[in-house]
């Protein structure tokens, strides 16, 4: 017996899964080839069944069949569920199978996103349904294991379907309640991807079938112990009211959540059940949708909301929502059968008993669980964020909380100018007043249009009014950010006129407000989309996000994640398309790009002093020179002076903390003898400017990273690292043109991880870096596997002019055909057995991914300083001085220090001390005043 081939076993697995789906014969010619092109570059992992099902999902959404009237058809009219069931692929496996499908075929932009989208559906379907199994109880009884289970119809098909009355039972209305949720949201697109209209929507539907319970006097139906409902509730003499109470404030405590939730039920919700009750969708009292839950109509009502719910998959060739119910069926099965330790014996079923399989074979997801939208916690940026909470919550739970805080954050606020911050605004020759009034103006134009659009809504003004209520809030939020920014300034410069005059300060607060509330309210934007659409800079807008992080505004701790990713962001690729103001003032300045050494903070950059065992003083003398105090962060008027600004040499006998190394590694010069124990670093970078903070927030974001690459992958040697860091360093000073533009920073930092240790004869695979990268809670596949190789070009060919296409490529392929090419001279010089020369070695950056190492000098009284424990010490032989080492000195040592603060810093005896004159004042008060208020300053900074 000849087995047959393996493509034919496989072609025959097609041709029988697109029989099932019923698909035509250009869907099926279509996916067969894309299939089988594919498995000849690529070696697909898994059940090829799986992949098969890739193909026809894509071959299925490329085709549009046109309607009767203006409307179309997408996904030729098959709808995905379907599709997974006859691959026997769950939805989680699917969206990782189909990335990789369009990350293998090079799948358009557009496609990508209707996968995002989809994807994102999902996410918010199963946040909002965790949410509706948990209200359900509230109102209504717990239904029961009879109603659940799926009756078995007989074979004979002719027998009417609605034969006997249905039964309008709790778990029916459960079922229900869902169908008529998914129903009315899918007629406007507006609210797939929006997880908070969402909820509200469900709400205002939860609250419809209270009503319709309510009215009719439903006691089987609602729970008695749901406090919406009277007093006398379950009393024989209860008269029910003509209007049924409103139950959001029942079910929600957060009264901003509640006020959306009924602007969304009167306004948005009323319009489409108008609609639905005029097209005899549902039956009833149209004047206020009063029997829904009538016997009489109630079956039919069932009926043909699932009916128009299957049209809507047809038409959209998205997923059946009504897998959630499936799945709480299955749930409650179990619990009844008492296997609640093993999940998973009965499986899942979908509205015609159909197996549905939900759970992820290469995952433990548990139900309703998907990538969440709360982003990683990024590297740098960490010591913002306040400490963890105490317990993980869901997508829905944070992006409510989020809007509490922000409304209590807003409360009390008007959207103009209040009182203290006029007073500010006072200290400059002419008021900004008005000319802050015309900037909200614009960019609330510009966003209010934009949002629209976006939207994508069937109904423009229920979503211009929702844009308007967006713009409202964010204009509140802007007000108060530029009071908080602006109250920290004065506390630091004197004379702000100078920053309360500049247009660009506003416009940045402004766009960093507005992505701030639609963060909070999980509108369906991503970043930079805030920028592109006020037309703000990335390398001005990266400029306010450190000063807004660091107010005394409590935000939420998503947001400052979400803050500091953007801040990533720009510093990583925003900044260096080929649009960025960051070239032209790179040009203006004639210097260049400066090194990292030049931009750094002095503890930012390693010390090359050999630091011995030297004890640290905690209470020393006062400093003698203010310009040692360093600043926790750049402040207002330094983020928005001039780009370029290069400081003074301060200490011109300094030595650079630059090192010639010989090709062997050797030193030339020993770092002792270079500086001498008098060298103090000076407390300024040599260049300053925003250009300057630019860079030293790109350095450290880089030097995080390259840390945090080179611990996966064991590189512990300092000198190997240092070299690293070194051509990493060049490719950017020199080689920004040609390596950065429309680039990533981490492919030039995987690319240096892998070129100096093959340089050195200890080779790192790029499939081990790549491996160790993906640990990074900012990377992304396309980032090695979508890089430019060749921009766009043209050319004249015959007098005709001819456009070259941009190449893309993977991260190897850019290494082979760009990198080497352009770093490889420099590289070769730390090869071993090349000709000798000297090549200067930058020191390892200091970098500050996670809680900030260095604090400022603050003094607390007098002759009493909170220092770095790595700032130099200024020896005094005149005063005596106290240490205390934690884990190391005696507790006597802490009772010294104590006993000189309470006393004002004097020297402390074994004796009473005698005080001539006054009373002295009680400096022990004074003292706890001062740490209380040390401490409040350090927790806002941190």
């Amino acid at each position: 017996m000849v087995l047959e081939d393996v493509e034919d076993q496989l072609f025959k697995k097609h041709a029988e899964l697109c029989n099932k789906l019923n698909l035509d014969n250009k869907a099926v010619t279509e996916s067969w080839e894309s299939f089988k092109i594919l498995s000849q570059n690529f070696f697909l992992e898994g059940d090829p069944l799986h992949w098969l099902g890739c193909a026809v999902f894509v071959a299925c959404r490329k085709s549009i069949t046109p309607t009767v009237g203006s409307s179309v058809i997408e996904g030729n009219c098959v709808s995905l569920t379907s599709l997974l069931r006859c691959c026997n692929l769950n939805l989680i496996q699917f969206f990782f199978n189909i990335r990789r499908w369009s990350d293998m075929t090079g799948m358009p932009e557009e496609f990508i996103k209707k996968i995002d989208a989809l994807e994102e559906s999902f996410s918010v379907t199963c946040n909002v349904f965790k949410e509706y199994c948990v209200i359900f109880p509230k109102i209504f009884k717990t239904p029961e294991l009879s109603d659940l289970e799926i009756p078995k119809l007989h074979r004979n098909r002719k027998q009417k379907i609605g034969f006997r009355s249905m039964q309008c039972t709790p778990a029916k209305i459960f079922e229900f309640i869902w169908n008529l949720y998914i129903t009315i949201r899918g007629e406007d697109s507006s609210y797939s991807n929006d997880l908070v209209q969402s909820y509200h929507l469900l709400l205002g539907i939860c609250d419809l079938a209270f009503k319709n319970a309510f009215l009719t006097e439903r006691r089987d139906l609602l729970n008695p112990q749901f406090s919406g409902l009277p007093a006398d509730w379950s009393s024989p003499d209860f008269t029910c009211p003509a209007d049924a109470p409103c139950i959001i404030d029942k079910i929600i405590t957060n009264s901003s959540n509640s006020l959306d939730a009924k602007y969304l039920e009167k306004y948005q919700c009323r319009n489409t059940l108008t609609m639905f009750f005029k097209n005899g969708i549902l039956l009833g009292n149209e004047n206020n949708f009063v029997g829904l839950f009538d016997p009489q109509v109630f079956e039919t009502n069932f009926r043909e909301i699932k009916k128009t719910y299957e049209a809507q998959l047809l038409s959209n060739g998205g997923f059946d929502e009504r897998i959630f119910l499936a799945e709480y069926r299955r749930r409650i099965l179990e619990k009844e059968h008492e296997n609640q330790n093993n999940w998973g014996t009965i499986p899942p079923q979908s509205e015609s008993g159909d197996e549905l399989p939900t759970d992820s074979p290469s995952k433990s997801h548990s139900f309703g669980t998907i990538t969440s939208r709360i982003c990683d916690t990024p590297l740098t940026g960490r010591r913002f964020l306040s400490p963890r909470e105490g317990k993980e919550v869901s997508s829905l739970a944070s992006a409510t909380q989020n809007i509490a805080r922000l409304q209590v954050i807003l409360s009390g606020r008007s959207p103009q100018p209040s009182d203290a911050l006029k007073i500010l605004f006072q200290s400059s020759c002419i008021s900004p007043i008005t000319k802050i009034a015309d900037i909200v103006t614009r960019l609330g134009e510009k966003f209010v249009n934009s949002f629209i659009q976006i939207k994508n809504s069937i109904n423009i003004d229920e979503q211009n009014e929702n844009a308007k209520n967006r713009l409202l809030t964010g204009t509140k939020l802007f007000y108060k950010l530029v009071e908080s920014i602006l109250e920290h300034e004065k506390t630091i410069n004197k004379d702000i006129s100078g920053l309360v005059q500049k247009d660009i300060f506003y416009e940045c607060v402004f766009a960093c407000s507005m992505e701030i509330v639609l963060y909070c309210y999980n509108c369906n934007t991503k970043f930079p989309w805030i920028i592109s659409v006020l037309e703000i800079d990335a390398c001005d807008f990266v400029k306010i996000i450190e000063l807004i992080v660091r107010s005394k505004d409590p935000f939420y701790r998503d947001t400052i994640k979400h803050l500091n990713k953007i801040e990533e962001t720009i510093l990583e690729s925003v900044a260096w398309k080929s649009g960025s103001s960051l070239w032209n003032l790179i040009k203006q300045y004639d210097q260049g790009i400066p090194k990292e050494e030049e931009v750094a903070l002095p503890s930012q950059v390693s010390s090359i002093k050999v630091q011995r065992d030297i004890k640290q003083q905690i209470i020393t003398e006062e400093p003698k020179t203010p310009t040692k105090l360093q600043s926790p962060g750049p402040s207002a008027t330094e983020q928005f002076q001039s780009p370029i600004s290069v400081s003074r040499q301060l200490f011109p006998g300094s030595k650079s903390a630059s090192q010639k190394l010989n090709v062997d590694g050797d030193l030339k010069n020993s770092p002792v003898e270079e500086v001498s124990d008098e060298t103090v670093p000076p407390a300024r970078p040599k260049r300053t400017g925003s250009l300057a903070i630019f860079f030293r927030k790109f350095y450290n974001l880089a030097a995080v990273r390259m840390k945090h690459l080179c611990t996966q992958l064991n590189i512990n040697d300092n000198e190997l690292e240092r070299k690293i860091w070194t051509v990493f360093e060049v490719s950017i000073q020199k080689k920004a043109e040609s390596l950065l533009k429309d680039r990533h920073l981490d492919q030039l930092l995987m690319c240096a991880v892998y070129v100096i240790p093959k340089v050195l004869q200890k080779p790192q695979t790029f499939m081990e870096i790549m491996k160790c990268y993906r640990q990074q809670p900012q990377a992304d596949s396309y980032i090695y596997r979508d890089v430019l190789l060749e921009n766009k070009t043209s050319k004249v060919v015959d007098g005709v002019k001819e456009e070259i296409p941009e190449r893309r490529g993977d991260l190897i392929e850019f290494y082979n055909s760009v990198y080497v090419i352009e770093m490889k001279d420099f590289t070769m010089k730390f090869a071993n057995g090349t000709q000798p020369c000297d090549i200067m070695v930058s020191p390892l950056p200091v970098p500050c991914g996670r809680r900030c190492l260095v604090s400022p000098s603050v003094q607390i009284i007098k002759n009493v300083f909170v220092k770095p424990l790595d700032s130099p010490v200024i020896q005094n032989p005149s005063i005596r001085s106290y240490n205390y080492f934690f884990s190391r000195s005696p507790s006597k040592d802490l009772k010294d220090i104590n006993k000189a603060i309470n006393n004002n810093g004097l020297n402390v005896c074994g004796k009473r001390l005698l005080i001539d004159g006054d009373e002295f004042p009680s400096s022990k008060k004074i003292a706890t005043r001062k740490v209380q208020s040390l401490l409040e300053e350090r927790r806002r900074q941190f």
